[in-house]
């Protein structure tokens, strides 16, 4: 080898590890671009705690009362007569005549009655 092949690889040598030093400098560059990125990300997140915590709390309760632990209403546990459709009756105390009669075109007298005529 003579003098000049070893300039020329030294050459290539040093301007290979300029390129390599260029490009690693551009790959932590992005590296911490990756970074800042992420802690945003991380912190519009923490912003949506409260509504998750919250939603966590309604599914919780959702789930925790089955029919065998929730007190009943007393509208759905009055006994119906044999026969009747249970939404054509209206709960007692709403319904014209307590309740007990059908929702079938049923009228009743009254103020609304006078109305019409």
């Amino acid at each position: 080898m003579s003098y000049s092949d070893k300039t020329d690889f030294e050459r290539e040598r040093d301007r290979l590890i300029a390129e390599i030093a260029e490009n690693l400098a551009k790959c932590c560059s992005s590296v911490n671009q990756l970074n800042r990125n992420i802690e945003n990300v991380i912190e519009v997140g923490k912003g949506f705690d409260s509504v998750h915590d919250l939603w966590k709390q309604f599914e919780t309760v959702m789930a925790g009362s089955t029919d065998s632990e929730a007190p009943r209403d007393p509208i759905l546990q009055r006994e119906l007569p044999e026969g009747t459709d249970e939404t054509a009756i209206l709960p007692p105390g709403i319904a014209p005549g307590g309740g007990s009669l059908p929702m079938l075109g049923v009228s009743t007298s009254g103020p609304a009655e006078g109305a019409r005529e």
